[in-house]
C-alpha cells in the first residue's frame, strides 16, 4: 500500500532461507546521495548529507513527505534496513516474523548504514501499531499478498514521540550522519597514545562458583548473565564475559525453576547478583557483538552481594567435568539462542551492568581481587576417577520420530477436538500407577469414529506426549487447548512412550524396567529424593507423594536403583559412577545408595 511493504533478506550470502520484513512508511529514510562511497571509514569521513538534530532527520521519512511506497519501491529493489523480531498469532501465512526499525533508500542503491542506530527490542514498538502489524498479518495469503483491501489511513506510529528525539538508546543518530556543531557533543573522550599490552586471558573450558549479575531475561525460560576475570596485575579493571542460562540450571533452595514450576521473572531481576558454574561451548560464530562462549549448569541469585556469599550452589545441582556429560539437546539449544542473541544489540541496562563488571565495582565487593586469568579459582580437573552429582545425560524429551508436528495437518479441527475428549475420556479410567496402566489405542479409535490406522493414533499420542513433558502449565495442540489438569492426567495416566501402549501382548517383566517407565527428569527427582531419604531427612511416603507416584511404584523404583547401584563396576574395591536410563550417579552415592541397601518394606 502507500504505507506498507514487504522486504526481505538472508542471513548469509550463501543461505538459501529467505526471511520476510514487514516496512513501513514511518520509518523509510529518503536521502540523495549524489556521492558514491565505497566502504564504511570513506562514507565516515566523506559523507556530506548530515544533520544538526533528529527532528530534521526524521523529516526525510516517506511518511512525512507524503511520498508512497508505490512509487518509491520497486520488487527486487535494494535497500539498506534495521529489523526486529516481532511475533504475531495465527494465523500468519506469509510466515512475516520481523519489522523494520529503520530503512535507508537511496538511487542508486550504496551499502552505507541506515542513518539512525538500531533499537535494542520490539518491545520498544507502540502497543497501537503491534496490533496493527498483527492484523495486517491476518490479512496476507502464503505469497505476502493482501487478500482484502487494507485501511488507506496511514499505520499507527511505531515508536513513541521520545524515540525521535535523538537521545542514546533510543534510535539516535549515527555518528556519520552528524553535523558539525551536533558532532562536538558526542565525540568520544581522548586517551593516551600508547597503553601497557593486556595479557591475554586463558579461558578455562569448566569454571565452578563464579560471580556476577543478571544482565537480560530474554523470555520465560532462557537469561543472560555476566562474570568476569581480572584484566591483569597492574589494575583493577576487569574483563566481563556473559553466559546463557535457562529454568533447569537455576536453583532455589535444592530444587530448579522447572521442578517448581516457576519462570525466571518469578525468581530474579535484571541487575540480581548470581554465582554459577559453566561449561564453555564453542560456536561457528567469532568476534559477535555479544560473544556468548559459557553455558551455565549450575546458578543461585541474590538481591545483595553479602546476601549471595552466604550461599553455596546446592548439591542437587549437577556439577559436570566434562561437556560430553551434557545432553546434545541441550548444546543444541545453547547454539539457537546464543546464535540470536550473539548478534542482538546491548540495551542500555545491560551496558551499564557491564560497565559495573568492566570498573571492577562487584570485584570489590567480594573483598577480594577477583582471580588473574582465570574465570574461577575453583575449575575442576577432567578427572576419570571422579564423578560429580547426578547429571540427565539425554534429554528429558527422548524425542519419538513418529511424533511431529505434521501429524495435525492430517486431521480436520473438528476431528482434532474429538480425538483429544475421547482420550482424555479413556485416560481418566486409567490407574494412576504406571506399571500397571497400559491403553488400548483401538479403544480411542472405535470412541472418535475417525478413520485412521492404528499407527496413525499411536504417532497423535506419542506427539501429545511430547508436548506435555515440556508444558508447565496449559497447551495448545493445534487450535484445541489442553489445560493444566488434563496435561497432569495424560502425565500421570496416559501414553508417555510406546511402552504404555497395549499391543495386546503382555509385557510380565514390567516390574523389572520400571526405571523405563519415567521421563530423566522424573527419575532424577526420584534420586534427589532417595538421597534425602539416606540422610533420613524425608519418609518413603514423601517420596511418592512429591513424585505424584503410589507407594508402590516408590518402592520398586529404589529397589531398582539399589539393584543398579550394587552391580556397579569397582576398581580397587571403589565403586565407579553408574548410568541408570539416561541419568548419571556419581560414585560417592553409589556407595551411600549400595550401604544404605534398600530392600522395601
Amino acid at each position: 500500500s502507500d504505507h506498507l511493504a514487504v522486504l526481505t533478506f538472508e542471513k548469509t550470502d550463501s543461505s538459501n532461507q529467505v526471511f520476510r520484513v514487514l516496512c513501513s512508511s514511518d520509518d523509510v529514510f529518503i536521502l540523495d546521495m549524489k556521492d558514491k562511497h565505497f566502504d564504511k571509514e570513506d562514507f565516515k569521513i566523506k559523507n556530506k548529507i548530515r544533520f544538526a538534530s533528529a527532528p530534521e532527520l526524521w523529516k526525510k521519512t516517506a511518511r512525512f513527505q507524503e511520498i508512497s511506497l508505490f512509487g518509491l519501491l520497486k520488487t527486487s529493489q535494494r535497500v539498506r534496513f534495521n529489523a526486529l523480531p516481532l511475533l504475531s498469532n495465527e494465523p500468519n501465512n506469509a510466515e512475516i516474523h520481523y519489522c523494520t526499525a529503520g530503512v535507508l533508500v537511496t538511487k542508486p542503491f550504496q551499502t552505507i548504514p541506515v542513518p539512525v542506530n538500531h533499537v535494542g527490542s520490539s518491545k520498544n514498538f507502540t502497543d497501537e501499531f503491534k496490533i496493527y502489524f498483527m492484523k495486517v498479518l491476518r490479512n496476507l495469503n502464503s505469497n505476502a499478498e493482501c487478500e482484502v483491501e487494507l485501511d488507506l489511513k496511514a499505520p499507527p506510529e511505531k515508536f513513541p514521540a521520545s524515540f525521535k528525539k535523538g537521545k542514546q538508546g533510543k534510535m539516535s543518530i549515527r555518528l556519520e550522519y552528524l553535523s558539525g556543531e551536533t558532532l562536538s557533543k558526542v565525540l568520544p573522550n581522548p586517551v593516551r597514545v600508547k597503553k601497557a599490552p593486556l595479557e591475554p586471558i586463558a579461558w578455562k573450558n569448566i569454571i565452578n562458583d563464579v560471580y556476577g549479575k543478571v544482565i537480560r531475561i530474554i523470555d520465560r525460560n532462557y537469561g543472560i548473565g555476566a562474570g568476569f576475570v581480572s584484566a591483569g596485575p597492574n589494575t583493577t579493571e576487569c574483563v566481563p564475559f556473559q553466559i546463557l542460562f535457562d529454568t533447569f540450571d537455576v536453583f532455589i533452595d535444592d530444587l530448579d525453576c522447572n521442578e517448581l514450576g516457576k519462570k525466571l521473572s518469578d525468581v530474579m531481576s535484571v541487575g540480581d547478583y548470581i554465582k554459577f558454574n559453566a561449561v564453555m561451548v564453542e560456536t561457528e560464530v567469532k568476534d559477535s557483538l555479544r560473544d556468548i562462549k559459557y553455558m551455565t549448569t549450575a546458578l543461585i541469585v541474590a538481591k545483595t552481594m553479602d546476601d549471595l556469599k552466604e550461599m553455596s550452589i546446592p548439591t542437587t545441582a549437577a556439577r559436570i567435568l566434562s561437556l560430553d556429560q551434557v545432553t546434545p539437546t541441550k548444546i543444541d539449544n545453547f547454539k539457537v539462542v546464543v546464535g540470536v542473541m550473539n548478534n542482538t544489540t546491548f540495551t542500555e541496562k545491560e551496558s551499564q551492568l557491564l560497565e559495573e563488571l568492566r570498573s571492577g565495582e562487584v570485584a570489590n565487593e567480594l573483598c577480594t581481587p577477583p582471580p588473574q586469568n582465570s574465570p574461577a579459582d575453583d575449575v575442576m580437573q577432567v578427572s576419570d576417577e571422579s564423578d560429580d552429582e547426578v547429571m540427565v545425560l539425554e534429554d528429558d524429551i527422548q524425542e519419538d520420530q513418529t511424533g511431529n508436528e505434521n501429524i495435525l495437518e492430517e486431521l480436520k479441527p473438528s476431528e482434532l477436538r474429538k480425538i483429544i475428549m475421547s482420550y482424555m475420556e479413556v485416560v481418566a479410567k486409567q490407574p494412576e500407577n504406571k506399571s500397571k496402566r497400559k491403553i488400548k489405542v483401538e479403544e480411542v479409535a472405535k470412541i472418535t469414529k475417525i478413520e485412521k490406522d492404528s499407527k496413525f493414533f499411536e504417532d497423535f499420542f506419542l506427539y501429545l506426549a511430547k508436548q506435555c513433558k515440556k508444558a508447565i502449565k496449559g497447551i495448545k495442540i493445534g487450535h484445541v487447548f489442553v489445560t493444566q489438569a488434563q496435561v497432569n492426567m495424560i502425565k500421570t495416566r496416559g501414553i508417555m512412550n510406546v511402552d504404555d501402549i497395549d499391543r495386546g501382548n503382555d509385557n510380565d517383566e514390567l516390574d523389572d524396567n520400571i526405571c523405563s517407565l519415567f521421563s530423566s527428569q522424573d527419575l532424577r527427582k526420584v534420586l534427589l529424593n532417595f538421597m534425602k531419604l539416606i540422610q533420613k531427612t524425608v519418609t518413603l511416603e514423601h517420596i511418592a507423594k512429591e513424585c505424584n507416584i503410589s507407594m508402590d511404584e516408590a518402592e520398586q523404583l529404589l529397589v531398582a536403583i539399589t539393584k543398579a547401584c550394587k552391580e556397579a563396576p569397582r576398581v580397587e574395591g571403589k565403586p565407579k559412577g553408574v548410568k541408570l536410563q539416561t541419568i548419571f550417579i556419581n560414585s560417592t552415592w553409589v556407595d551411600k545408595i549400595t550401604h544404605f541397601n534398600f530392600e522395601g518394606k
